[in-house]
C-alpha cells in the first residue's frame, strides 16, 4: 500500500532504524559537546542515555500504535500530536524514575521533555524532506528522456511520409517501365509507353 500522507511510514522498520541512529547520534553529539575528556564523555553519554533510551523506546511503540490515526489528520496536527506522545512519553519515564529512586540527581521533567524534542524536531524535519527529494529525482529522470522520445516521434513521421513516395515508384516500374493495377485498368503512363513503343505493322511482301 502506498503511502500518501506527508508522515513517514512509523511502522516500517527501516523508519524505525532511522529514528534510532539519529536519536544516538544526537546523544553523542551532545555529550561529546558537553565534556572534555574521555572519561568524563562516556560518563555524560551514559548517565543521559538511561533516561534517553526508555523514552525513544516508549515513543516508537506509541508512534506505533497511533500511526493509522495519524496518517489520517493534517500533517501540522499530526507533528503536534507526535510532539505530545514524546512528552507523555518523557513524562512517564521521568515518574517512574520518580517513584522508585533509581537515580540520585534526576533532571527535571522540563528539560527532559525538552531534550526530546530537540532530538524529535530535526528527525521529523529530516523525514519531510525526502518526499521532495524522490520527486526532484523523478522529475529529472523524466526530463532527461523527454528529448529521445521527440527524436523517436520525428523518424516514425519521416518514415510515414517517405511511404507515399516509395509506393508511386514501385508503381511505375524499377526502370521506366509499368507495372498493371490491381483493378485491370492501364494507367496513363503504361497508355503512353504503349503508344509510343507501338511496333509499326509489317507489311507482306
Amino acid at each position: 500500500m502506498k503511502n500518501t500522507s506527508r508522515l513517514p511510514n512509523l511502522r516500517n522498520l527501516g523508519v524505525a532504524l532511522r529514528i534510532l541512529i539519529i536519536a544516538n547520534l544526537a546523544l553523542i553529539l551532545g555529550a561529546f559537546i558537553l565534556t572534555d575528556g574521555i572519561n568524563a564523555f562516556m560518563d555524560q553519554l551514559t548517565g543521559t542515555s538511561a533516561f534517553a533510551q526508555p523514552i525513544l523506546l516508549i515513543s516508537l511503540f506509541l508512534l506505533y500504535s497511533a500511526y493509522h490515526p495519524l496518517s489520517k489528520m493534517p500533517y501540522r496536527r499530526a507533528i503536534l500530536s507526535i510532539l505530545i506522545l514524546i512528552a507523555l512519553s518523557a513524562t512517564a519515564v521521568h515518574a517512574f524514575f520518580s517513584q522508585f529512586w533509581i537515580f540520585t540527581e534526576l533532571p527535571s521533567l522540563t528539560r527532559m521533555v525538552l531534550y526530546a524534542w530537540m532530538i524529535s524536531a530535526p528527525t521529523l524535519y529530516y523525514f519531510n524532506l525526502l518526499p521532495r527529494s524522490d520527486r526532484s529525482q523523478t522529475a529529472g529522470a523524466t526530463g532527461t528522456h523527454t528529448p529521445t522520445l521527440s527524436v523517436q516521434q520525428f523518424k516514425r513521421s519521416t518514415v510515414i511520409d517517405s511511404r507515399p513516395t516509395q509506393t508511386s515508384r514501385n508503381r511505375t516500374g524499377r526502370y521506366g517501365g509499368f507495372v498493371p493495377r490491381i483493378d485491370g485498368r492501364k494507367s496513363r503512363i503504361s497508355a503512353y509507353y504503349a503508344g509510343n513503343l507501338a511496333l509499326p505493322p509489317i507489311s507482306g511482301t
